[in-house]
């Protein structure tokens, strides 16, 4: 495209009225049509994507709801079995207190000791049901928000691609003729597109490093918790092999050195209480990010490919807007060839025929008249050469906006595109 033609000497328009009007000054009604009609193509496919992105929100919202709605089911009827067991074992206090004032002394001693012990194993085994419940919720909430990551993770991948078509589009239309080479609607958009890609791709980068925190901590607090299980099962057989040890047995020192460690290891991990109430506080915030996560997703997607839908938009409108001001200024230029030719062969035939007709007072006059139109001649051939030149530059822009069209991920220069193959593996595909 380089040998189209030498335009240095062009002189770059100031603005898009000064343009159109070195080109031509008519021609408006068939380019408000074809705005006409790319603006309703654009209305009605954003309205169809806007309509699937609020479905797709939707269809999800209702789903985090069910499960929630589940979840607090679950939850209601453990806290209403928790209630009864409690109610029950407080009337069986209340019935071993009333048995134990007209028993002996020892009896009743015996009594609370049994009763107690008996409110200790259900109390251990309330909580080992309530750290069942709450381990099993923090795996299934990390691996929800496991698929947050990968899901941003993709989506960033897939929009670093098309910020690099994005700007390769910019980069090629730099080369466009000076007379050509001003900010018009395609620049504007393609501008736009950039703008809203990286504010996109910002935003995901702020979900994917939300969610990975987030996750972190789930699988932090599931290891304690873990921990903290095998803990005290491992203080239970301790306490039961050493509860009855020999005086001056050579395992008794053994036996309070594992006790010592025991210790040590309890004291490495927060009590249980703690680490379910903060697994508590944990599974209200990952409840909540699979639909944030929903939502800022659909709302990226549905900029970008609004953003990607105008800049081709405008590419179509520009290269069915060259390609008018094209046509008009051939036939213009074959109009002016023709008449110069016409013009230039009359003049040469005038001259021959009255040359010889002519008396002295009239020669002056007539030569006068040959003058002044050979002189518009000359000037009608150096509106041809202008109409040449500002064609060779319209048609130069019009071959680089048809190269940006056609441009895709997948025809990228290596160089430009070697990076985006490399991070748009997996689910990140963009057909162009």
């Amino acid at each position: 495209m380089a040998d189209l033609g030498n335009t240095t000497n062009a002189k770059r328009p100031e603005n898009q009225k000064d343009w159109m009007n070195a080109t031509v000054t008519s021609r408006t009604k068939a380019k408000d049509r074809t705005k006409q009609v790319q603006q309703a193509l654009k209305d009605l496919e954003q309205k169809e994507a806007d309509q699937i992105a609020a479905q797709r929100v939707e269809k999800h919202r209702q789903e985090l709801e069910a499960q929630a709605t589940e979840r607090k089911k679950k939850e209601e009827a453990q806290a209403q079995r928790e209630r009864l067991r409690k109610e029950k074992a407080a009337e069986e206090l209340r019935l071993i207190q009333e048995a134990l004032k007209g028993s002996k002394k020892a009896e009743s001693a015996a009594l609370l000791a049994a009763a107690a012990s008996a409110s200790r194993g259900k109390q251990e085994e309330s909580e080992a049901k309530e750290k069942s419940i709450i381990t099993k919720s923090l795996s299934h909430s990390s691996q929800q928000v496991l698929k947050v990551v990968l899901d941003a993770k993709s989506m960033t991948s897939k929009l670093y691609g098309i910020t690099v078509l994005c700007e390769e589009r910019i980069k090629i239309r730099e080369s466009r003729p000076e007379s050509e080479l001003f900010n018009d609607a395609v620049q504007q958009a393609l501008e736009k597109e950039r703008q809203t890609l990286t504010a996109s791709r910002d935003e995901l980068n702020s979900l994917y490093s939300k969610a990975e925190l987030l996750r972190s901590n789930l699988e932090m607090l599931l290891l304690q918790l873990n921990s903290g299980t095998s803990r005290d099962r491992a203080m239970k057989r301790l306490m039961k092999s050493g509860s009855l040890p020999e005086l001056g047995s050579p395992q008794n020192s053994n036996q309070e050195a594992s006790a010592a460690a025991a210790a040590a290891a309890a004291a490495a991990v927060p009590p249980s209480k703690e680490l379910l109430k903060r697994g508590l506080a944990l599974l209200e915030e990952a409840a909540a990010l699979p639909k944030q996560g929903a939502q800022v997703m659909a709302r990226v997607d549905s900029q970008c490919e609004s953003a990607n839908a105008a800049t081709l938009a405008s590419l179509d409108r520009r290269k069915a807007e060259l390609g008018e001001l094209i046509k008009a200024l051939q036939a213009q230029k074959a109009e002016a060839e023709g008449t110069a030719g016409e013009a230039e062969h009359r003049i040469s035939k005038l001259k021959r025929r009255l040359q010889s007709a002519q008396t002295p007072e009239s020669s002056k006059a007539f030569d006068d008249q040959i003058a002044a139109a050979e002189a518009m001649l000359l000037d009608l051939r150096a509106l041809v050469l202008t109409l040449e030149t500002d064609l060779r530059n319209k048609y130069h822009a019009l071959k680089i906006d048809e190269s940006c069209r056609a441009l895709t991920k997948s025809t990228l220069p290596v160089k430009a595109g070697r990076k985006t193959e490399s991070n748009s593996k997996g689910k990140a595909e963009w057909d162009g």
